[in-house]
């Protein structure tokens, strides 16, 4: 079989390439296999109808009869052109429990497919991702061994960083819209932990986004359900040592159910940018340059009086004690880690204080 992720098979069928009449799609990540699905759909069938579509289920107490799918896939196609698809869905892991019968006969069907059907496999269940990686390593390896050399095997939970980066920006581009490096940055900082999960979400920040391109603004404000200003005005609290302004806008952040993560990620990724900014400043660069390189023309006195506020070694220090302090947040639960996020700028200054 060809081992393939979601990315490899989506650019394939992108570009209308020949693609294997056997696949078999599985992964905790279910939703891919629906617009993979949706696609071939749009880019390999003429016009979807019950003479080049058919979808099979095999559901819990259910038998699916093999010999009804390999009688449509072998039928010959009322079209000159395009191809026919045969969907089956397998629900419980029953299905992947085959009588000899059934092994017989796809193991002929996959000797001679017909080349003008797409025979998927689609593997839905009910289950947890490590659940999936124990079902990769057994149940699964029996199911393969039936499949032909030159079928598709698709895993949805196997991906690499850039192809999801080019992946999101094409998404945007096909779309109208523009999604900046920076903005790409916080997203995939926002969904560190679930990455994939990005793709799920970009029809609704394209949805909602006013502008033609995405910015981190919009984008933080669609995520945390508050507008993303609110970075600032914990930026200005920790310059200003003023707990009580820090407390405050923490208080309004928690009202709003934004939890603590989320806020210790988006404070660890505005002082990146800080620190980037302080450094070029430092090395003669211009600072509407810099504003422009972050997307902050707009914001421009403001951001430049927030970085020339900064030495680099604040910086330092206040990233290295919110990396400590995201480290323990994620241990504990989010009382816990709103207690942490609460005594942050005290700690943070007596620490200070001990070095001075």
């Amino acid at each position: 079989m060809a081992f393939l992720n979601f990315f490899d098979c989506w650019e394939i069928v992108k570009q209308q390439k020949e693609i294997s009449p056997v696949q078999f799609y599985y992964g905790y990540y279910e939703f891919l296999a629906d617009m993979l699905i949706k696609k071939i759909v749009r880019e390999y069938l003429l016009e979807k109808n019950d003479f080049n579509y058919r979808h099979f289920y095999f559901d819990e107490g259910e038998t699916l009869n093999w010999q009804d799918v390999l009688d449509f896939v072998r039928a010959p196609s009322f079209f000159l052109l395009g191809k026919k698809v045969a969907l089956v869905t397998i629900r419980k892991l029953k299905g992947l429990e085959l009588s000899a019968e059934a092994r017989s006969s796809l193991s002929a069907y996959f000797n001679a497919p017909n080349e003008n059907a797409l025979l998927i496999f689609h593997l839905s269940l009910d289950l947890l991702k490590d659940d999936y990686k124990q079902l990769k390593k057994g149940k699964l390896k029996n199911f393969f061994a039936l499949f032909p050399q030159k079928s598709w095997n698709v895993d949805l939970d196997q991906f690499s960083l850039e192809q999801l980066k080019r992946f999101l920006v094409q998404y945007a581009q096909d779309n109208a819209k523009k999604i900046s490096p920076t903005a790409l940055g916080y997203l995939l900082e926002q969904f560190e932990t679930d990455p994939l999960q990005l793709i799920a979400q970009m029809p609704k920040f394209l949805t909602a986004s006013s502008d033609k391109n995405l910015e981190i603004e919009e984008l933080s404000e669609l995520i945390c359900g508050v507008s993303s200003y609110y970075i600032w005005d914990l930026s200005e609290a920790i310059e200003q040592e003023n707990g009580e302004k820090y407390l405050s806008v923490l208080n309004y952040l928690f009202n709003n159910g934004v939890n603590s993560t989320l806020i210790i990620g988006n404070l660890i990724f505005y002082y990146q940018r800080i620190f980037i900014a302080r450094f070029l400043m430092e090395k003669g660069y211009q600072m509407r340059d810099i504003a422009r390189l972050f997307n902050q023309e707009r914001f421009l006195e403001k951001f430049s009086r927030t970085v020339r506020s900064f030495s680099i070694p604040k910086i330092k220090d206040i990233l290295k004690n919110l990396e400590r302090l995201d480290f323990s947040c994620k241990r504990g639960s989010e009382e816990l880690a709103r207690i942490y996020l609460q005594s942050f700028i005290f700690n943070l200054y007596q620490v200070r204080k001990q070095i001075l």
